[in-house]
């Protein structure tokens, strides 16, 4: 495994196992399998002559939505949680909108977008942005943009923030919420999006109606849900505004049926329930009722083509005829996956959207969802192989799902953690199966490879989860925001935590953060503040006995005012990063226990952040970013491992490794969505070094009861999953080569056959009738 703080705030967990490249082909009634066996790494850069990058594996699709619409055409655009945007056709793949000028256009996306609404008789689309302020329009799904905004402080120059947009159903008229500072404010836009005004329609600046969510009714009636106020209302395009009988509660989702009645979810903050609102007039509301009183609930829809009122919440669907006050449980196969929007496309398609799932359309009969989730790509900031071949990926920020893939091969599943989004913050891969995590709300414990996930948070915390670390002699360490300054431990995965100490501080009136934590194979604990303390140099808190007692050691340097420090440990070796410098830590000799470690010249000249060092297994230190270094004698020569060419230009996110300790590489940052990705490096000592393969053929395919596999290599295990990662079967005896698959339901399969020296190959096959 392969730890190392990112900074003062959080770090990345890595760590992977040996995987192995795959090659097939099919063929219409047979199926030739090329197994690539991979050579292993060899310690001496110097000897190696040849150096290739190999696309391993795709990013998982664990991207978050946040806001979805649909224009008349059909066509679906989707706003994630990290700032993209998709657009989808009718029966088409998800395509994700690039920067104006990257895609050959004029202008670049919104830099924070905060919500969308799409033209219903165009393929306009409108962007609300909440940092550089206005809307963004395009019409050619994102390859000229055009921006409008207004300046709201003629002193500061600020302009509106746009966190809500009304339908739009012409070019002509749509409204926005804008939000600046303390100024309640709505801005009527026309043209198109070209033209705004500035609608004050709250002198009282009360912060209780800071508008959140915007309807705008078939009718042409605005309707203002506000933040704690309830539903103001305009009849006259904004011009005035009245307050209506519903005047508190927080309004989260509208819709609209046929008849033109509006339906309103609100949820009142102070007691946390909440109430499923109606009104005709929009101006006097009456309420109607909920499944149940015991879940959140998250939105509505009113679907026009079967006049159902949809129910989304955390936990499930519910719908019932509009006429009717009877709820059905409507969640058919999606169990928990916190709903986040339903809408139809305009075109006979009806559409779930949730932070798990992603995107799921409803079949013809009602009776399952389907996955709409081809050509979607997420992003991931933490990659780490486990047991059995399992790759696990997470973002830190934008999504509380951890996807997990069976082998290079097999396509992600998402498991989500629960919870609102906070991304996953830590993630830490460790023997026997075990896999924790958490949000920023919850730590979360698995034993079975990832599969399930159980909370194991302390009974009480103060605050929300600041710093999260599993320790290479397997102790739990977890802070908190209300207790920066303390720590507190578990030293039986998370059954029960004990607290285990609190540290001084440089002012007593503004306590110092834990920044890092750390502990070694022996089990020394290792803490960094970040302190106020600028004369003299950082210093790490370190203990011997569990935590019993504690010592320091500072770093003397000759530059006052470096008091950041980070700590890590690998291979029962610590590593201390400060800014500029990264050191190994020796703490039985104290002060002078820290030792330089030579840097690449390119890398102190690119001044890059620390947080781009790696320590494998093997002893070997990496450094990267638009470059890429390798050193395999502690520092004292580097050899630059160049970076495959997609990559070429951009940044590199990550660098981590296999069992055998090979490096991959994890870019987020290409132009082409379809480049992202994990790469693998392969070191061959010569031209015409062994790069064994053996055919095997698989017939026939496809085929209803028995498989027959020739090989001319000996394999020990067969193993077929379905496309969706689920494992159906392992079979380690044979008999004259052959399986029996009668059992499965038809459809297409993975087939992955293992060869008894550790390589293996994957093929597809069609189970018929």
């Amino acid at each position: 495994m392969h730890e190392l703080w990112l900074d003062d705030k959080s770090y990345v967990i890595i760590s992977l196992k040996l995987l192995t490249n795959y090659l097939y082909s099919a063929m219409k009634t047979t199926l030739i399998c090329k197994s690539i066996l991979t050579l292993s790494f060899l310690l001496g850069f110097h000897s190696l002559k040849a150096q290739t990058w190999e696309y391993h594996k795709d990013f998982p699709v664990n991207i978050a939505p946040l806001d979805i619409d649909a224009n008349e055409e059909g066509t679906l655009f989707m706003l994630t949680q990290d700032n993209r945007l998709f657009y989808k056709f009718i029966d088409g793949e998800w395509t994700e909108m690039m920067s104006g000028w990257a895609s050959g256009g004029t202008g670049f996306n919104p830099i924070s977008p905060m919500c969308i609404t799409a033209v219903k008789s165009s393929t306009r689309l409108v962007v609300g942005d909440s940092f550089s302020g206005g809307i963004y329009t395009t019409a050619d799904y994102g390859l000229n943009w055009t921006q409008t905004f207004l300046t709201t402080s003629p002193i500061t120059g600020f302009h509106e923030s746009i966190t809500a947009l009304s339908p739009a159903y012409n070019n002509n008229l749509f409204f926005g919420a804008a939000i600046s500072g303390l100024q309640n404010q709505v801005v009527r836009y026309t043209n198109g999006g070209t033209n705004g005004t500035l609608l004050n329609f709250d002198p009282s600046n009360n912060p209780a109606n800071s508008p959140v969510k915007l309807h705008l009714a078939a009718n042409g009636a605005l309707l203002i849900g506000t933040f704690n106020g309830g539903i103001i209302a305009s009849f006259d395009n904004g011009n005035s505004f009245q307050p209506t009988t519903q005047n508190q509660h927080e309004i989260l989702s509208y819709a609209e049926d046929a008849n033109g009645r509006v339906y309103a979810l609100a949820h009142n903050v102070a007691d946390g329930f909440y109430q499923l609102i109606y009104s005709d007039d929009y101006m006097n509301w009456q309420s109607t009722n909920l499944p149940n009183d015991a879940e959140n609930f998250t939105t509505i829809f009113c679907h026009p083509d079967t006049d159902e009122i949809w129910l989304g919440s955390e936990t499930g669907l519910y719908v019932r005829p509009i006429t009717s006050i009877n709820w059905a449980d409507a969640a058919l196969n999606n169990g928990s996956f916190w709903t986040i929007e339903l809408t139809d496309d305009h075109n006979g398609h009806f559409f779930c959207f949730s932070a798990e799932h992603i995107a799921q359309s409803l079949n013809g009969a009602a009776t399952t969802w389907i996955p709409e989730i081809a050509g979607l790509t997420g992003t991931a900031t933490q990659v780490i192989f486990g047991e059995d071949e399992r790759i696990f990926a997470a973002n830190n920020y934008f999504s509380n799902n951890i996807s997990v893939a069976q082998f290079a091969a097999a396509p992600w599943a998402n498991v989500r953690l629960g919870g609102e989004t906070s991304g996953v913050r830590h993630l830490f891969v460790r023997p026997e199966s075990k896999v924790f995590a958490n949000t920023g709300f919850a730590l979360h414990k698995s034993i079975d490879n990832g599969l399930t996930y159980t909370d194991i948070s302390p009974v009480v915390m103060p605050g929300y989860i600041r710093g999260f670390h599993v320790g290479e002699a397997g102790a739990l360490f977890v802070n908190f925001s209300g207790e920066v300054d303390a720590l507190y431990w578990s030293q039986d995965d998370g059954t029960t935590w004990e607290f285990l100490h609190t540290f001084p501080s440089s002012f007593p009136f503004f306590p110092d953060e834990v920044g890092s934590i750390a502990q070694d194979s022996e089990g020394v604990i290792y803490v960094t503040m970040n302190s106020f303390d600028f004369e003299n140099g950082p210093k790490i808190y370190f203990s011997t006995d569990a935590g019993q007692t504690w010592e320091t050691a500072t770093y003397n340097d000759d530059e006052p005012g470096n008091s950041g420090m980070a700590v890590f440990s690998r291979n029962n070796l610590t590593y201390a990063q400060m800014i500029g410098s990264i050191y190994t830590f020796d703490y039985t000799a104290g002060d002078d226990g820290f030792t330089s470690v030579p840097l690449p010249e390119i890398f102190s000249q690119e001044q890059l952040p620390l947080m781009n060092f790696r320590v494998n297994d093997l002893g070997q230190y990496y450094v990267f970013a638009y470059t890429l270094y390798a050193s395999t004698d502690g520092g004292a020569t580097w050899q630059n491992l160049q970076k495959p060419s997609p990559v070429n230009t951009v940044t590199v996110d990550d660098i981590t490794f296999d069992q055998a300790q090979n490096p991959y590489l994890v870019t987020t940052q290409t132009v082409n969505p379809a480049d992202r990705g994990i790469y693998r490096v392969d070191f061959s000592l010569s031209a015409n070094s062994p790069n064994q393969s053996s055919n095997i053929r698989v017939y026939p395919n496809p085929a209803s009861d028995l498989i027959r596999i020739d090989s001319s290599e000996p394999f020990s295990e067969i193993a077929i999953f379905s496309l969706t990662g689920q494992q159906m079967m392992v079979i380690e005896t044979f008999e004259l080569n052959q399986i029996n698959i009668s059992h499965l339901p038809p459809g297409m399969y993975l087939l992955k056959i293992q060869h008894e020296d550790g390589g293996y190959a994957v093929c597809k096959i069609m189970k018929g009738y």
